[in-house]
């Protein structure tokens, strides 16, 4: 699987977006709000692609000038969404952050961000920004664009998970 320079951020914020949307959380940005609709109403698979990428085109250039970091990551997801944010699903040991991670999945439907340690495309190893749908004994990674043809789906054993992820710093943010 290629992993873009920014860890595939742009796509994965962009899902994480719609996804919450879907969902009923208020978009703010009147942009988003309709890219989002339109993605979800789209009734053949070209409409969706233009929405998807619309979609994409917008949250990408928000990215392009917050930057990924998880401090930005997370300003701008608390612009685009009427929601609260939790970023402490990285704070204390293994088990307290399994034990928020779980808590979370029983609360809401909602996938989270994670951003782990990884090989890039270039061969360079990075922080990358990934949409984390469940943990149990492993974790399951969402496909960051699940709009377009490449099935990037995956899942890592729980404590490969979670070295990787304190390689980043612990970096989590959910819409809660």
């Amino acid at each position: 699987m290629y992993v873009s320079p920014d860890g595939n951020c742009r796509y994965a914020v962009s899902t994480l977006v719609f996804i919450a949307h879907a969902q009923g959380y208020k978009v703010r940005d009147a942009s988003l709000e309709a890219a989002c609709e339109a993605v979800r109403t789209a009734e053949s698979e070209e409409a969706g692609e233009a929405a998807s990428t619309a979609l994409i085109e917008l949250v990408s250039k928000r990215v392009d000038d917050a930057g990924t970091s998880a401090e930005a990551i997370s300003a701008l997801i608390t612009e685009f969404l009427s929601a609260d944010i939790d970023t402490t699903f990285g704070s204390g040991t293994r088990t307290e952050r399994l034990k928020k991670v779980r808590s979370h999945q029983f609360r809401s439907h909602l996938p989270w961000l994670a951003q782990i340690y990884e090989r890039q495309g270039d061969g360079t190893v990075g922080p990358s920004w990934l949409l984390i749908d469940e943990v149990t004994d492993r974790v399951w990674a969402l496909d960051p664009n699940p709009w377009d043809d490449i099935p990037d789906a995956r899942s890592y054993d729980t404590q490969d998970f979670q070295v990787l992820w304190e390689l980043s710093g612990c970096n989590s943010i959910a819409v809660t």
